[in-house]
């Protein structure tokens, strides 16, 4: 995914199976499209008079502590016993017999404490904590909460090709923006391509939720178009020596049903799971690191 020279965030629009008639429409509703940002903040400790702040890594729930058992998979049940094992801190969360099993940035007997250089014991983690990121600066953290914002902005998108070749405006149809395939350009397939407010330092977007809604209309009649594979998010930015990084996300494959109209409603989590580094044609090259992916969010460019 490119931009116009630099670095971009773009999801897929569309495909083009034919240029000389005019095929569907493709429309996105960017009330449904945001960034949410600034939640959770990671305090990096660089010495007991000198602190820098840099953005979120790490959702808002706390560490657990030890609990009470009652899962239905319990001989007991439905008698509660004391589980000493954290259950976000293990492997295994419905297992409470000692010695606890603990995921792999996790310490502790009772697998309830992160290891150094890690924060934020979370459930949902399969790491169980998330690793410190100070831009090498340190490796000691801590969690901090600051307000949330909502990124959500209707205008300035524009549709563009995977290296940025091409550039089209869409047309403002009520409250949302849409793109005949005719007037698209003529790529295997395009995107739309996020103004300037998506764009910069969007550090404390990690871990968050990008939510995406995509339409596609197909006129009477109309027998042309096809599915396409590709990534269908693209973030572009640049690693730590400066270099262009191109990384990109594809969600589930629905079954291809040929309907009047078609609408598609994502939320895509902002982290390094599930994301590649791509190649300048858009193909897989390997998986993204948590470094990696860090370094695009805290500089998306246009």
């Amino acid at each position: 995914m490119a931009s116009l020279t630099k670095s971009i965030f773009k999801f897929m629009a569309g495909s083009k199976p034919h240029r000389n008639k005019f095929t569907s429409s493709s429309s996105t509703n960017y009330q449904d499209f945001f960034f949410a940002f600034i939640f959770v903040n990671i305090l990096c400790f660089i010495s007991l008079t000198f602190l820098t702040t840099v953005s979120a890594v790490t959702s808002p729930e706390s560490e657990e502590s030890n609990s009470v058992d009652c899962s239905p998979n319990d001989p007991n049940f439905p008698l509660c016993r004391h589980c000493p094992c954290n259950r976000a801190g293990v492997l295994d969360p419905e297992n409470c017999d000692e010695p606890c099993e603990c995921k792999p940035s996790v310490i502790g007997q009772f697998c309830d404490q992160c290891k150094p250089g890690y924060v934020n014991l979370n459930s949902d983690n399969p790491e169980g904590c998330t690793k410190c990121f100070c831009f090498n600066v340190t490796t000691s953290c801590r969690i901090t909460y600051w307000p949330s914002q909502i990124i959500t902005n209707p205008a300035d998108w524009q549709i563009t090709t995977l290296s940025g070749g091409e550039i089209v405006d869409p047309q403002q149809e009520d409250d949302h923006l849409v793109i005949a395939d005719d007037d698209a350009p003529s790529a295997p397939y395009y995107y739309w391509s996020a103004p300037r407010e998506y764009l910069g330092d969007m550090y404390a977007a990690y871990g968050r939720k990008a939510k995406i809604s995509l339409s596609a209309t197909v006129l009477r009649g109309d027998s042309a178009g096809s599915p396409v594979y590709g990534p269908d998010i693209v973030l572009e930015g640049e690693d730590s020596q400066g270099s262009r990084l191109l990384i990109g996300h594809s969600w589930k494959p629905i079954p291809f049903v040929r309907a009047e109209r078609t609408k598609i409603n994502r939320k895509i989590v902002l982290s390094e799971r599930n994301w590649f580094r791509l190649n300048d044609d858009g193909s897989n090259s390997s998986r993204v690191t948590r470094d990696e992916f860090v370094m695009v969010l805290s500089n998306l460019k246009l």
